[in-house]
């Protein structure tokens, strides 16, 4: 976050491997972020829980969800989750941005 203030960054994408996966990294540096107006973006692949993106949200002005593929199929046999559950990820709205 030093840095992106340092440079005049408007914000800071999370991406090249999951963001997800250092959770409390980026649930803290966006919090900051934040504060600094600096905006966060999520780059993912959306496979996140419900409690996660309650927590992010408020802090996360955008996501972009990288869909691996369109069948429950490709999905169990490539990647071992679901695509159910990542569109349903990409469709969840916290309290906080419903309007």
């Amino acid at each position: 976050m030093r840095l992106a203030r340092r440079y005049g960054c408007k914000s800071i994408s999370y991406t090249y491997n999951e963001p997800t996966i250092w959770f409390e990294y980026v649930l803290e540096t966006s919090r900051a972020a934040k504060e600094q107006g600096i905006l966060n973006v999520l780059v993912t692949n959306g496979y996140i829980t419900n409690e996660a993106i309650d927590a992010l949200s408020p802090y996360v002005d955008a996501a972009n969800v990288d869909v691996k593929g369109f069948t429950e199929e490709f999905y169990q046999k490539y990647c071992m989750s679901s695509l159910k559950d990542v569109l349903t990820a990409t469709e969840r709205r916290t309290s906080s941005s419903q309007s």
